[in-house]
């Protein structure tokens, strides 16, 4: 708040009102891909190791489990019987030869035409079926294997401009499910013999001589081998179905089972009865067992008292009859003696009244026994009934366990019959095939000797088969692809991580920010090599280290910015907690007091003052009491804590119970604030975070600057835009951002500079011993100018001319260049 600011003619750094509104954080950021291949050198120099160590490993799986092998030849067709020793390649030939090739190679994709080379009985041979391993794997089914042939092994395809047909036959190595030596895992098949290397070249051999002689050869041997061989599978087949006929017969016979056995049937409704009649007894038993157990607990408690049955049941009992005849006799006795007029305390009377109540007590024993005979008699029900009923569950039980497995043996036995049935089924229709394929057989071999063979195109061998070569896995392409695509993959993942990572970590991602001014940067505690203590009071403590010549270049960046303007008073302002804006208060403070200046650092932050603790000073009075009215003016100087080396004065936040933010806004704060500016050269104000309080917003209004101070690794950039969209627009101007707690990226321009600044400082200190001391100069009497009115004090034009800075280290050794950093650093 300097007298000269509202009316100074001098334009504002930057936009008007300091910093213009930036525009919102974007869901990427822009990044230097240079930056992060530096700072993830090391991670992406291991991958890559790790990547070529899985490429060679997989080669290595894939070349022992999964190699493949390819042989090649090439046949001519010709016109008439001509030699193919030379492809023809005369268009008009070509054009006249096409159908000619496609019909061949349709013949020659054929199942049919396959199936006679696996069977190779045309030419005499088995090398197929005896020679490879890949025919193991059928169990002797040609046909699976003339499929497996034509859709996965075999590529047969017209050569361009020329009448030449180009076969390929690749195969590999193969499992047997039957072989699992470890752990039940199986081992190719190729690991046990050394058949499957050569299998390509074996098959293709056989197909390329089958085929040119079965197409060439003019007699009928080759149908009438076919033939026979129909034939022979047929005779084959009937036995086959003839044994296994037999076998179903006897099966039956000896196992008393059918297909439609009824029985099946009788045990399952036999089964469903007896399940339905043991829980039914169930049910039963559980009804008797709680009858028993109730009366059992009535005569452990000796209740004996009879229902209202029981009661029916004793009344009618004889002997309860006749007392009750005798009672009723006795009392009609006494009756007719009364009618007379005979007194009631006659001898007679009381005789006849003691007899009444005998015979009423023995009524009443009489009746007490009956119902413990009758309840003991139903007691002894209920147990024979519980025991029968158990019993009876028991026998259920038996039942419904023999029944069941009887129904799974019988289940079986059918399951077992219905397999067999189905193996007859599949020979008779494996039979009817073999027998329609006889009949087309005969059928042919009837029409060729029926006419006369005119063959105008034939076919020979161009090229014999190669010998087998691998095509895969080639170790020139496994290993670079797997390496490429895990390291790019890590690649991706670190740039996807980069883009999405809005904290900021170094110059660059502030000014990547628009219309964001840099004033420098504080490294980490932890850069500092030469530190023995935290960033708090570094300056005073460590005047030589790097921390304290961060203090330096910023505090000039500041320095430069307020005397252009005369501004005095500095609000230093963070984002959030923990962003060290009172630490860098009061290193800033410490090196602006050293530099010459009368500095006074003002604690506004009532939430949670630190400045008294960094000072190492009592926290009260304070600028609560001064506030408040709690000091008169002639106390008010006891409110500012002086340091004993530099001319760096505190005012502290003071008593906890009078701080309140609204005391901010009152006039007595402002002419405060006059009176401090007329006696020091700067003030700088800590306050809460500005995401959190207002009293950033309030200080705004009185002062002439802001500072924010950013935590690097913590704060965002979206954090940094909302606190200037806040704060701009307020009398304050924005100066720009200091980053706190910056860490070096390997390889980067920071990490350069903070070497080669502790190179230059041991050099220096190696070559002179001496020690330059430095004075300080105070203000005199710097605190008691609060209370006397404002333009008392010295004035001062901003710094002073022959003021003392501890410089050790000169400013171009760590002259931070943002630019630079912008394009190296991270």
């Amino acid at each position: 708040m300097s007298s000269n600011n509202p009316l100074s003619n001098i334009p504002p750094l930057g936009p008007p009102s300091g910093m213009a509104p930036t525009a919102s954080a974007g869901k990427f950021k822009t990044i230097d891909p240079m930056k992060v291949i530096r700072q993830y050198w090391l991670l992406f120099s291991i991958t890559a190791v790790v990547a070529v160590v899985i490429g060679v490993g997989t080669w290595f799986v894939l070349d022992t489990y999964m190699p493949k092998y390819t042989s090649i030849a090439q046949i001519s067709v010709n016109k008439g019987l001509e030699s193919g020793s030379d492809a023809v390649t005369n268009d008009v030939n070509i054009r006249d030869l096409e159908p000619e090739i496609q019909n061949n190679l349709q013949r020659l994709r054929s199942e049919e035409f396959l199936r006679d080379v696996i069977r190779q009985d045309s030419i005499g041979t088995d090398s197929i079926r005896n020679s490879t391993v890949w025919y193991t794997n059928f169990q002797s089914n040609d046909l699976e294997a003339a499929r497996d042939l034509k859709d996965n092994r075999l590529r047969a395809v017209h050569q361009p401009d020329s009448t030449l047909i180009r076969l390929q036959v690749t195969t590999g190595r193969y499992f047997d499910p039957k072989f699992k030596p470890y752990f039940g895992v199986p081992l190719p098949i190729s690991l046990l013999s050394n058949g499957s290397k050569d299998d390509s070249q074996i098959i293709l051999q056989s197909l390329y001589d089958h085929f040119v002689l079965s197409t060439n050869d003019t007699d009928l041997n080759p149908v009438r081998q076919e033939r026979s061989l129909y034939q022979r599978n047929i005779s084959s087949l009937e036995g086959q179905i003839s044994t296994l006929e037999d076998d179903i017969l006897n099966f039956m016979r000896e196992n008393e089972v059918g297909l439609d056995d009824l029985r099946f049937e009788t045990l399952v409704l036999d089964l469903s009865r007896k399940a339905q009649q043991r829980a039914e007894t169930e049910v039963a038993f559980t009804s008797a067992k709680g009858i028993y157990d109730a009366l059992l607990t009535r005569q452990q408690q000796d209740d004996f008292e009879p229902s209202a049955g029981d009661i029916f049941l004793i009344e009618g009992s004889q002997e309860i009859i006749g007392l009750d005849a005798q009672i009723r006799r006795l009392e009609a006795e006494r009756g007719s003696l009364l009618a007379r007029d005979i007194a009631e305390n006659n001898l007679v009377i009381r005789r006849l009244d003691t007899e009444i109540l005998t015979v009423r007590q023995q009524r009443s024993e009489e009746f007490d026994n009956k119902a413990r005979e009758l309840f003991n008699k139903n007691l002894e029900e209920a147990r024979q009934a519980m025991e029968l009923y158990q019993a009876q569950l028991t026998q259920y039980e038996s039942d419904v366990l023999q029944l069941e497995n009887r129904r799974r043996d019988l289940q079986r036995l059918q399951t077992q019959l219905k397999n067999k049935q189905k193996d007859l089924e599949k020979l008779e229709g494996t039979l009817e095939s073999e027998q329609t394929q006889l009949g087309d057989a005969e059928n042919r071999l009837e029409r060729m000797e029926n006419q006369q063979y005119d063959r105008t195109v034939s076919v020979s061998k161009y090229t014999p088969p190669t010998e087998a070569e691998k095509t895969f896995p080639k170790p020139g392409i496994v290993i670079p692809g797997i390496t490429m695509l895990l390291l790019g993959s890590v690649v991706g993942l670190v740039f996807l991580k980069e883009l999405l990572d809005h904290r900021l970590k170094g110059p660059g991602d502030v000014k990547a920010l628009p219309d964001t001014t840099m004033l420098g940067i504080i490294p980490h505690s932890n850069e500092d090599a030469s530190s023995r203590s935290d960033v708090e009071r570094v300056v005073e403590r460590e005047p030589g280290g790097l921390l304290a010549e961060s203090f330096r270049q910023v505090r000039t960046a500041i320095l430069s910015k307020m005397d252009r303007r005369g501004y005095k008073t500095l609000v230093l302002v963070g984002a959030k907690p923990e962003g060290g804006v009172s630490g860098v208060a009061q290193n800033l403070g410490a090196s602006m007091a050293l530099s010459g200046r009368r500095v006074l650092i003002l604690d506004a932050n009532f939430r949670r003052p630190s400045q008294a603790k960094l000072a190492g000073v009592g926290a009260e009075p304070g600028l609560a009491e001064l506030l408040s009215g709690g000091l008169s003016p002639e106390q008010a100087e006891q409110a500012i804590r002086q340091n004993e080396h530099i001319s760096l004065d505190v005012l502290t936040a003071g008593s906890s119970s009078a701080q309140s933010p609204e005391l901010l806004e009152t006039a007595m704060f402002r002419d405060l604030l006059s009176r401090l500016e007329s006696v020091y050269d700067v003030i700088l104000i800590d306050v809460a975070p500005a995401l959190l309080a207002s009293e950033a917003k309030l200080l705004a209004k009185h002062v002439d600057a802001l500072v924010i101070v950013c935590r690097a690794m913590s704060d965002t950039r979206g954090m940094l835009q909302k606190v200037i969209g806040e704060l701009d627009g307020q009398r304050a101007d924005i100066l720009g951002v200091i980053l706190n707690g910056v860490r070096s990226a390997a390889g980067g321009y920071m990490r350069k500079n903070f070497r080669e600044f502790y190179t230059y400082r041991a050099a220096e200190r190696g070559s002179s011993d001496r020690a330059s001391s430095r004075t300080t100069r105070r203000a005199p009497n710097a605190a008691a100018a609060v209370a006397s009115p404002p333009g008392n004090g010295t004035a001062s034009n901003g710094h002073y001319e022959d003021g003392p800075d501890l410089e050790d280290t000169p400013a171009d050794v760590l002259d931070f260049d943002f630019e630079a950093d912008d394009r190296e650093d991270s």
